[in-house]
């Protein structure tokens, strides 16, 4: 694309605007949560079922000297040698065993592929495993449900005086106070507040995902009223942007895809309704205890409009969304996996419980018994999320539309069946006809050979007669002819005429039925949409208890209920005819549920810090985190439930504290405090994936900002699909077995997984990803492009692009850098200069990170 002598300069370039932004500090990630999700829910299992009794350490015989019950022993190995290399499964006896190309384990039957699969991809994850514990061990024992009770987070949250802190007129809100007392208890205080441009990028990007534009700049630059900020908040609150940012991280914890993953990947084709509804939610402002319910009840609560009916029945779809091996001919089995991931996935998501461990035995850390699982469990399979076949399928309805109009539907409905049932007919008479007609013909044709044969003897009777009468001398007797054709056979021929001739006229009828069928079909009123969601079974009813978490090994039956640790009333009434989903949804966002408001303010906050409260986001269990600001998180979780659930609200309360808006720079008592739990400043934090997208697209000015609809083409298959770029990155299919390569560079999550946090990583494949994708090509030149179509000097294009890129005025290094390439490269074309310096700044840490 451009002269290779030119490149070097080009990285230069690139030094410069990476180094521009000074010494970075990384918030570090706790322990890789996703990689113990995974082996929880798909590894632990199996080993525990298949595994457990002849290689762990309370096996009666400890067969081949292999433990699996730990990740180190599992290293070690036994009298074969280590039985797995964490990021080589190749090289893994255990993958070799489980495949069967040297031992063959489980010894009874080969596991399905999709399972070997999943230790395949375990241990190229490098085979992840909570410390310190045993893998497959079912025997140890965690909190009891009373001690459990006294656990903070089964506590319900308590309202506390804001502290008093010092200095007393630097708070500009109660959560400054919280903060501020904390430092002050550290011998700590905080630091400077960050510069204008800088927060109104940060504010820009945490509230609709975008930079902020030059004029917007300007405008808030130019305003020095004290509500300046505070006119900007509200301004992105508002704004349509905001829901598609927030509603990507909802569709993190929902494990949202447009592809079921499993051994034959299929393609949900509607599921978009569902990412559009978690958009719309947001923008509206729904209140969370409502937007909770509606995803895991909706289609049973009352709704005060078909609008709204219509809603809820779409929101059902976040328990029907998840990664599902259709295929699985162990239909008792496929349905309990469904079942297992619903109860992780809501427990995860609404509560940050890894319920799902309880599956074969009872938690090894937190409360949850085995039989709360299961009493989850007859609730979710009292629930109807798959239609089985030889390759199931999942639930779709239509929505709901008005009496009027469901009358036209159902008499169009009726006129449709009666002219096909005619049809039915007449394709029945039609074989009955032609089945007659072969008869007939068949009848005919024997008649006709019959005859043959007869008019054939006859006439070699006469030839014998007459040769007796020549050799007698006597004269030849002519007889009469016989008649060509038999009355018999005239009949014969008759009726198969007859018969054509109904057959004919069968057809012709036929014709005419087909052709009004479809002018029928055609001319109907407009069939309501689909979407994917869940129903009630028609006879819900409780379950057994799974005996190492098997569906074909059952033990004691268990009633339908829920965390009995966090459930302070009485049992809940659960009607005969009910699935008792309403009910759980009911009791997840109650405000007597100690987990659901701090569960959600706390991702909140996670969000616009890079780190929460509780930094396990997803795991407020024993083996979680605890908090850094207990009394800040349960003022934050009643204030939220006193404020009807608002998130907008939630989110302008944090934005406007004086703590988020502290400038990124270390404060001097960093080394009291290295990972900044006290927030003596802001965290420096990398933009994800989907803003990178759609930054680049935004200033080279490509970004569309149609929303919602149908985005993956009709027809498409999951492998080697092409994305269409335009849109913001929320409306890109997301297929579990193919991502985009942006997506897949820069830590988008794994859509198999409900994920609160994102893993941030920093690797050379993301610089050699901006220095080498042709969509990252692509935006430089449309930036250079834009830039160009400007009347303008050399030096005031720089300034437009680097307050354009990263809202700020360039760096001296910067614009020394930029005139020493202008100048070596003054032979090139102008877009081809400028396309490079625009490269070199999407690919710079100044555009990739937040101050």
């Amino acid at each position: 694309m451009f002269s290779s002598r030119h490149f070097p300069t080009t990285l230069l370039i690139l030094a410069g605007l990476l180094g521009g932004t000074g010494e970075f500090a990384f918030a570090q990630s706790p322990a890789d949560d996703a990689g113990i999700e995974f082996y929880e829910k798909k590894i632990r299992p199996v080993f525990v079922e298949h595994c457990h009794q002849c290689h762990a350490a309370d096996s009666k015989i400890l067969r081949g000297g292999l433990q699996v019950d730990s990740r180190m022993a599992l290293m070690e190995g036994g009298d074969s040698g280590p039985a797995i290399v964490p990021g080589d499964p190749d090289e893994s006896l255990l993958i070799q065993a489980l495949r069967y190309e040297s031992y063959e384990m489980p010894p009874k039957q080969k596991l399905a592929d999709d399972v070997i699969a999943d230790f395949v991809k375990w241990i190229e994850m490098g085979a992840p495993a909570p410390t310190g514990e045993a893998i497959a061990n079912a025997g140890q024992e965690g909190m009891t449900i009373e001690s459990g009770r006294e656990f903070w987070a089964f506590q319900p949250p308590k309202s506390h005086p804001v502290p008093d802190a010092e200095p007393a007129d630097w708070p500009r809100c109660d959560i400054d106070r919280f903060v501020l007392a904390k430092q002050n208890e550290a011998g700590l205080g905080p630091g400077p507040d960050a510069d204008k441009r800088t927060l109104l990028r940060r504010v820009t990007y945490d509230l609709i995902g975008l930079p902020p534009t030059p004029q917007e700049l300007a405008d808030f630059l130019a305003d020095d009223s004290p509500e300046a900020f505070e006119t900007v908040v509200d301004r992105l609150l508002a704004s349509p942007r905001f829901g598609e940012r927030w509603g990507r991280y909802w569709l993190d914890l929902a494990r949202y895809a447009d592809s079921t993953g499993g051994g034959r990947s299929l393609l949900y084709d509607i599921s978009w309704r569902y990412r559009d509804y978690v958009i719309d939610s947001f923008n509206a402002d729904k209140p969370f205890d409502q937007f909770l319910m509606e995803q895991l009840a909706g289609d049973l609560m009352p709704a005060e409009s078909l609008e709204e009916a219509g809603e809820q029945l779409t929101a059902t779809g976040f328990l029907a969304l998840g990664p599902t091996n259709y295929e699985d001919q162990d239909k008792k089995k496929l349905r309990m996996d469904v079942v297992d991931e619903q109860i992780d996935t809501t427990g995860r998501v609404f509560m940050a419980m890894t319920i799902g461990c309880a599956r074969c035995h009872d938690h090894k850390f937190d409360p949850i018994p085995t039989k709360d699982y299961y009493a989850l469990a007859g609730i979710f399979r009292s629930t109807q999320t798959l239609i089985h076949s030889n390759v199931s399928n999942w639930v779709e309805r239509s929505l709901p539309v008005s009496d009027a109009e469901q009358k036209l539907l159902d008499e169009h409905d009726a006129a449709v069946a009666a002219i096909k049932a005619k049809v039915k007919e007449a394709e029945k008479r039609l074989a009955a006809l032609k089945d007659e007609l072969k008869r007939e013909n068949q009848v005919a044709e024997l008649s006709r050979i019959a005859e043959a044969g007869q008019k054939q003897r006859r006439n070699y009777e006469k030839a014998v007669d007459q040769r007796a009468q020549r050799l007698a001398g006597k004269a030849i007797e002519e007889e009469p002819g016989a008649p060509e054709a038999t009355e018999e056979s005239a009949d014969g021929a008759n009726r198969v005429v007859r018969v054509a001739d109904q057959l004919k006229a069968t057809e012709t009828v036929l014709e005419e039925l087909k052709a009004e069928l479809k002018t029928c079909e055609k001319n109907g009123p407009p069939k309501p949409p689909m979407v994917i969601c869940v129903q009630e079974e028609k006879q819900p009813e409780d379950y057994f208890v799974g005996i190492r978490g098997s569906v074909h090994h059952l033990g004691e039956q268990v009633s339908r209920g829920f965390l009995t640790v966090a459930y302070t009333s009485d049992d809940p009434e659960i009607g005969d005819q009910e699935s008792g989903r309403l009910q759980l949804a009911e009791w997840i966002a109650s405000p007597d549920n100690p987990l659901t408001a701090r569960v959600f303010v706390n991702r909140v906050w996670s969000k616009l810090f890079g780190t929460g409260i509780v930094r396990t986001v997803d795991n407020f269990g024993f083996a979680g985190e605890r908090p850094s600001h207990p009394e800040l998180l349960d003022h934050l979780a009643l204030e939220f439930q006193a404020d009807g659930w608002s998130v907008k609200n939630l989110i302008r309360s944090i934005v406007l504290s004086r703590a988020y808006q502290l400038s990124s720079e270390r404060a001097p008592s960093e080394s009291a405090d290295p990972e900044n739990r006290l927030l003596t400043h802001q965290n420096r934090r990398r933009l994800d994936a989907e803003s990178l997208h759609d930054t680049m697209l935004f200033v080279s000015g490509e970004l569309t900002f149609e929303m919602g609809g149908r985005t993956m083409r009709e027809g498409a298959q999951e492998y080697g699909y092409t994305f269409d770029y335009g849109r913001r990155a929320i409306y890109l299919p997301v297929l579990r077995n193919q991502l985009p390569e942006l997506f897949a560079v820069f830590d988008f999550p794994d859509p198999n997984l409900s994920v609160g946090r994102r893993t941030t990583s920093t690797l050379s494949t993301q610089a050699l990803f901006m220095l080498n994708s042709p969509f990252v090509m692509d935006r430089a030149n449309a930036l250079a492009a834009r830039s160009l179509e400007q009347e303008m000097s050399d030096d005031d294009r720089l300034a437009w692009l680097t307050e354009t890129c990263f809202a700020r005025e360039p760096l001296p290094d910067e614009q020394r850098l930029v005139d020493s390439f202008l100048k070596e490269t003054g032979d090139l074309p102008q877009q081809a200069r400028w396309s490079q310096i625009a490269q070199a700044m999407l690919g710079s840490l100044s555009l990739r990170y937040l101050e």
